[in-house]
């Protein structure tokens, strides 16, 4: 069942205030294509047999790099060509079966998963020019959207792990940058300030505060929606941390990550499944506003302020009868309308102040904004930088040959420990 704004969209803008709609700030990175002459098959292990990858994974998850993984489900490190800068890679998971979301990982693959982002940070150390250059690490859980393109649809589990220039953000500053006002116009703006995620991001604080254990090591960042603005960080449920980034590796930080994963979906699950009713009249199963207030008050850990959030935003969606949905389908115009279905984010982990033991995690829920972690982000002196992949234009031979040796440099780091 589909969920999707009622009325019309003019509501949902108006649930941003309009001291958030001149300060919110986005600039726009154009990042150059890759080729698929060009993806590099690096000289290390590789699948004896790439149809073990899933079939449904898109044409660019090929030629895969190295892999580690328990029997038959490897994770493999790999070039892509939707990439998000020149020095990127992609680290897929390679079961011949549907891992699709964060929920569906074991603890020793994700362990492997942060083992290779400790090697990346460790890598970037070494680069002699590394201020020019944010490391990114980021991944998505949309393991539930499966009839449409999302933040992982159809695809397979993948993080991401790629160097930002940071001269880009200069660079564009005058002629890609905008607050938020100047493109309510364009429906693609819930792309950029998704409306969901402030009052998902406060659930899942006070779920943190009140239901879990959060490690002593983190720092929870509880601040209202303005204060987040002007403080430059982007949507989100922002925490930071302090100290060697092998703690992310440890089992405290891993088993935390799964329990909010479980908690989180279980109490959206219980949400869809309480507040969705059977009434004929309106084709079938239908949004009960009344319930969904109900199940809001419920929750003992919710504070007052969490729960009006929730119910105003609740408020304003309903369901969509089966006969409209097939001709918004069909009609491919229904981006930015369905909400994506249970719990869903992008994770993401940042370098602070340039330094390689300090660190900013970002928890970002995902309502409609089909955009990811790793192509938006907060940075600097802006709430959202928004990735722009150009189909058009492609990076040229020679900068080619120096992603692929960097690449190779990465590889050899990673891959010297597991020989």
């Amino acid at each position: 069942m589909d969920i999707a704004v009622s009325k019309s969209d003019r509501e949902m803008r108006a649930l941003i205030p309009d001291n958030v709609l001149e300060e919110y700030n986005i600039i726009f990175i154009p990042v150059p294509d890759i080729q698929e002459h060009h993806l590099t098959k690096l000289d290390f292990q590789t699948l004896p047999d790439i149809q073990l990858l899933n079939a449904e994974i898109r044409e660019d998850f090929i030629k895969p790099c190295i892999l580690k993984g328990e029997g038959d489900s490897p994770l493999i490190l790999m070039d892509k060509l939707g990439n998000h800068d020149l020095f990127s890679m992609m680290l897929v998971h390679g079961d011949r079966f549907p891992i699709k979301g964060f929920g569906d990982l074991s603890f020793f693959e994700i362990e492997t998963m942060f083992e290779i982002y400790q090697k990346f940070i460790e890598f970037w150390e070494q680069v002699p020019n590394r201020i020019e250059y944010s490391p990114r690490f980021s991944f998505n859980h949309d393991p539930y959207t499966v009839d449409r393109l999302g933040l992982q649809s159809i695809e397979q589990f993948h993080a991401h792990f790629y160097f930002f220039r940071v001269a880009n953000l200069e660079q564009y500053t005058s002629t890609h940058s905008f607050v938020l006002r100047e493109l309510l116009n364009n429906s693609d703006y819930k792309d950029y300030y998704d409306p969901g995620s402030f009052p998902l991001e406060k659930m899942l604080l006070d779920l943190n505060k009140n239901c879990l254990k959060v490690p002593h090591k983190l720092e929870l960042i509880d601040e209202s929606l303005f204060e987040k603005v002007v403080a430059r960080r982007g949507l989100g449920l922002n925490m930071l941390y302090e100290g060697d980034v092998n703690y992310f590796r440890q089992p405290v930080f891993i088993e935390y990550l799964m329990e909010q994963q479980l908690k989180m979906e279980r109490v959206l699950c219980e949400f869809t499944n309480s507040v969705l009713v059977n009434n004929q009249n309106k084709g079938g199963l239908v949004i009960s506003i009344e319930r969904a207030v109900w199940f809001i008050e419920s929750l003992p850990w919710l504070s007052p302020s969490t729960k009006t959030l929730l119910i105003e935003f609740v408020s304003l969606l309903r369901s969509i009868p089966a006969r409209v949905y097939r001709w918004l389908t069909q009609r491919s115009i229904s981006k930015n309308i369905f909400a994506y279905r249970n719990w869903c984010y992008s994770f993401s982990i940042d370098i602070r102040n340039k330094n390689p033991s300090q660190f900013l995690l970002n928890f970002c829920p995902r309502v409609f904004s089909e955009i990811g972690g790793a192509g938006l982000f907060a940075m600097e002196n802006y709430n959202a930088v928004v990735i722009d992949r150009k189909k058009d234009l492609f990076f040229e031979d020679t900068q080619i040959a120096i992603r692929r040796q960097w690449q190779q440099d990465f590889l050899s780091r990673v891959y010297a420990d597991h020989e």
